[in-house]
């Protein structure tokens, strides 16, 4: 799996805006998975990623998103990177 993959699969079960849950179309985050793909790095931290992960989602859909809500969602995507 590439990490936009892995990035991808872990935001659509999240489903932050319960979009795909009301039948949005299984690429209504990919613009979102590719922002954060631009911004992931090898070694980065669940803490770093969570960042990431708020910060796209609150300028994308003008929603505040705080750390902790995202953390959860940004620890799969780091344990599953390693792998």
């Amino acid at each position: 799996m590439t990490t936009f993959d892995i990035i991808k699969k872990h935001i659509d079960a999240w489903d932050p805006m319960e979009l795909l849950a009301t039948g949005a179309p299984k690429d209504e985050y990919d613009i979102e998975s590719r922002m954060i793909e631009e911004r992931f790095f090898s070694g980065i931290t669940t803490e770093g990623l969570a960042r990431i992960l708020a910060e796209v989602f609150a300028a994308q859909f003008s929603e505040s998103f705080s750390i902790a809500d995202c953390l959860s969602t940004a620890e799969q995507i780091c344990n599953e990177h390693k792998i």
